[in-house]
């Protein structure tokens, strides 16, 4: 049977929506933006951008030609409403954001937009007891050689989220081979 006691601890993490929207910028346009990984956005939660990741900047191999494609992430935590949002909606708040922040004159040409329902972990107060009360629940539930793995553990990149997987697998190899 499943651990249900970790499976409860762990239902507990919120994890709001997110939308990234992939755009890509041409000609003068593609020359405003200032040449950086990208930025944060807050503003309390009224600005329509979560954050921005300059895509030419940071791979410039892949954008020969000077354009300059950018990934914008929408929604999360401080702006829960714009999961409700159509695709349109959300490609129209992040254009006329940039366009605010950059001063692009052009449209872009939109690469494409994903959507996650449930994407960035929430590290909330009590986040590292709830984890080890779920670790805690598996390891007294009988279960075998089981560990956890992903982002919502101790970090929510890619490289956290990757070193936790294979920490656990190294886990369970080392309780095989034991």
């Amino acid at each position: 049977s499943l651990c249900t006691g970790a499976a409860a601890l762990l239902k507990k993490i919120t994890s709001p929506h997110l939308a990234v929207i992939n755009l890509l910028y041409e000609g003068a346009d593609a020359t405003k933006a200032p040449r950086a990984f990208g930025a944060l956005h807050s503003q309390n939660g009224q600005s329509e951008l979560l954050g921005v990741l300059h895509e030419s900047h940071i791979f410039p191999d892949r954008q020969p030609d000077g354009s300059l494609q950018l990934r914008v992430m929408v929604g999360g935590a401080l702006r829960p409403e714009m999961e409700s949002y159509e695709d349109n909606d959300l490609i129209e708040s992040a254009v006329k954001e940039l366009q605010r922040l950059h001063r692009f004159s052009a449209r872009p040409l939109v690469l494409g937009i994903r959507r996650w329902n449930s994407a960035i972990p929430q590290y909330e107060l009590g986040h590292a007891r709830l984890i080890n009360d779920a670790l805690s629940a598996i390891k007294g539930s009988n279960m075998g050689p089981l560990e956890l793995a992903g982002n919502y553990l101790q970090g929510v990149s890619l490289s956290d989220a990757a070193t936790s997987g294979r920490h656990a697998g190294q886990k369970i190899l080392d309780l095989l081979g034991s």
